[in-house]
């Protein structure tokens, strides 16, 4: 069992009462572990790392503003501070960490939330 995250529009709800995912098409080329280009990822390899910045994704439901302070913490983190020594130690290749660097800024830019499901 894992924890997943989704992108999901915040302020659109379906028909059955819950907020719509975010367009698959706005990941694409995106490249996450057990993921490829799409709105969910499994967020156990990277949950480490996103504590670690400071930051607690538990609940339901990451707010939009939560997820900007992360997504510019993490930003400058990767930008002046990541190395290879992080690489080992998370287990995350650099590449692997900039798109998990761009999944984020496109729930960011976009206002989504992350729902998080255990």
């Amino acid at each position: 069992m894992g924890m997943d995250f989704y992108a999901e529009i915040s302020d659109k709800i379906d028909e059955n009462g819950d907020n719509l995912r975010a367009p698959d098409k706005l990941y694409e080329g995106i490249v996450l572990v057990e993921c490829l280009g799409n709105s969910s990822f499994r967020a156990k390899y990277y949950f480490d790392f996103i504590c670690d910045l400071g930051y607690m994704i538990i609940g339901d439901v990451v707010s939009p503003d939560y997820v900007e302070e992360i997504y510019q913490e993490m930003k400058r983190y990767i930008q002046d501070e990541w190395t290879e020594a992080d690489e080992d130690y998370y287990g995350i290749s650099s590449t692997g960490v900039y798109n998990l660097l761009k999944w984020f800024e496109v729930i960011a830019k976009n206002k989504f939330q992350i729902y998080v499901s255990s």
